[in-house]
């Protein structure tokens, strides 16, 4: 009985096979979830330098859209005081 008690302690100090399982998939898994949170974080960065972004380039199109029409319009304003056919 004292030889099996001894031996016991030694058996159970050791990593099961799932344990060491475990562990491999923990050392895989653990920079692959680093790696995702990174993604994650870079797109939430993106998606609000979009929301910034956006609506100055709505108003940038706008404004030049608007110049366009101006010139337009000049153009047309200039023919007619010129005699010129549009």
């Amino acid at each position: 009985m004292e030889s099996q008690l001894k031996i016991a302690p030694a058996e159970t100090a050791r990593p099961t096979w799932e344990e060491e399982k475990l562990l491999r998939e923990k050392k895989v898994a653990l920079p692959l979830e680093k790696l995702v949170q990174d993604s994650f974080h870079k797109m939430e960065e993106r998606e609000k330098a979009l929301k910034e972004v956006l609506p100055l380039m709505e108003k940038d199109e706008r404004n030049t859209k608007d110049r366009i029409s101006m010139l337009g319009g000049d153009t047309i304003n200039e023919c007619f005081c010129n005699n010129v056919e549009v």
